[in-house]
């Protein structure tokens, strides 16, 4: 258990990244983060010099141009968290991985408050447990972290956005740009911990009262944890945001939300998700294995799901898989394996490569027990001022993996090229804009085409967002 802190440190003076990048933020921001017991508090003061705008109302769509603040928290400048609030005190979070990249794959338990004094100040409370995050500490918590904030100008649809830590380019979730923070915490031994969270729940319905118990087991130490749960319950975990499937040809996405899957999973973040862990249903009893030391991460874990109908007798399903990367500063390279009993097995390597000029390429190798394979490349770059390359190719055979989340056709390839080119400059007229074009072409493999989309799409001055589409899908 962390110790009350005293001293809370104290941040100001946030530095735009758009749309000028290194002028100072017109919009001030004050904000304090200090540690209180086992919870990271953040208070901010955030002004709105030329008025308070919003637009969202549900949680994770948090959109550019609102006035939102956030905190981005790591300790080995790899993987990270974030975490963001607008003035309407919605919130958004998710992780962050290959140092730079966001994925939404994650919901955490964390309490967030916002109030208004006028149409020109806003305070923000964030509180964020971290007993969750398997964060490393001995004398004091050593954090990297930056401050974001967002917010209105002067003017028909411009904003300003910036950070405390200054950027290169837009993308603040890149881990690189934190500064090292220590808080101090209580003197202790070094050693096992032990957490027992026991629950009983009382059900009701037609067929009368009835009671379920539980419990979840974590031992931690400075190098990882092994946590066990049975018989989980999840009636207390937030609920999901209701989706609509338009295309039936997709599978509806949701974030994970469970305690059990929300440290250690993360790694499980691929391109091609083999292991979408809202697919598991039903448990019983699991296990789970996270080992973090120095540029090394894994996670091992064995889920026993409920009955399930295998030939004539019926038997309990069980998913296990083990998942390691190892980072360096010129790339990330990983192994995973993934089985469920005489149901379907998949394995395969995945690479991430830092190059120069902000270059990104992505690749992922994954073979199935049928020897069927996916294997995806990805390129991308983004700059604030520039151009912005996203491109990439899949080929996707008729895999069978029950966990994996397929957004798309199976037996099919594909590629897609978008170029961006973004401007910004100190000027009422057109102060920023980009143009953008790009397509996507697919086909099943015997040459059958599935899709062909193209798109140019353009935003400067009083031409917001104009948007020319084509899409074919036969």
């Amino acid at each position: 258990m962390f110790v009350l802190l005293i001293i809370a440190l104290s941040f100001n003076n946030f530095h735009r990244f758009f749309p000028n990048s290194g002028e100072m933020m017109e919009n001030r921001t004050f904000a304090t983060v200090e540690l209180v017991n086992d919870t990271l508090v953040i208070n901010a003061k955030c002004h709105s010099k030329y008025g308070i705008y919003t637009e969202s109302l549900d949680r994770d769509e948090i959109k550019p141009g609102e006035d939102f603040f956030g905190i981005v928290i790591t300790q080995d400048r790899n993987t990270g968290y974030f975490f963001l609030i607008n003035a309407n005190g919605i919130k958004s979070d998710g992780v962050i991985v290959h140092k730079s990249t966001k994925r939404k794959a994650w919901d955490y338990v964390w309490n967030v408050s916002s109030k208004r004094f006028d149409d020109s100040l806003w305070v923000a409370n964030v509180r964020i447990p971290l007993d969750r995050l398997n964060l490393e500490y001995k004398d004091s918590l050593i954090l990297y972290v930056n401050l974001v904030r967002s917010a209105k100008l002067g003017g028909v649809g411009r904003y300003e956005s910036g950070t405390y830590v200054p950027i290169v380019g837009s993308n603040f979730y890149d881990l690189t740009f934190t500064q090292r923070v220590a808080l101090p915490v209580e003197k202790r031994k070094a050693g096992t911990k032990l957490f027992i969270e026991p629950y009983v729940a009382v059900y009701r319905d037609s067929g009368g009262v009835f009671f379920k118990e539980g419990e979840d087991i974590t031992l931690k130490n400075q190098t990882g944890e092994l946590a066990i749960t049975v018989n989980p319950d999840y009636a207390t975990v937030e609920s999901d945001v209701e989706r609509f499937n338009l295309d039936k040809l997709q599978m509806l996405y949701y974030p994970e939300k469970r305690p059990f899957f929300m440290h250690g999973f993360e790694l499980w973040n691929l391109p091609f998700m083999v292991l979408y862990t809202r697919s598991l249903t039903e448990i019983d009893a699991g296990v789970k294995a996270n080992v973090k030391r120095e540029n090394m991460s894994f996670n091992a874990f064995l889920i026993e799901e409920g009955d399930t109908l295998s030939g004539y007798f019926r038997r309990k399903r069980l998913t296990g898989g083990v998942r390691g990367l190892y980072s360096t500063e010129y790339g990330d390279f990983g192994l995973f394996y993934l089985s469920s009993r005489d149901s379907f097995e998949a394995k395969g390597l995945d690479a991430m490569f830092y190059l120069p000029f902000q270059l990104r390429v992505n690749m992922q190798y994954t073979l199935d027990r049928s020897s069927k394979s996916d294997f995806f490349l990805h390129i991308y770059r983004f700059v604030e001022s520039g151009v912005d390359v996203e491109a990439g190719l899949e080929r996707l055979d008729s895999v069978r993996i029950n966990t994996a989340y397929i957004p798309y056709p199976l037996y099919t390839r594909s590629a897609w090229l978008y170029l961006t080119y973004n401007f910004s400059r100190d000027s009422k007229i057109l102060p920023n804009g980009y143009l953008s074009i790009g397509g996507t072409h697919g086909e099943y493999l015997n040459g059958k085409l599935y899709e062909n989309s193209g798109s140019i799409v353009a935003s400067a001055g009083i031409l917001s967002n104009l948007r020319v589409v084509y899409n074919l899908i036969p």
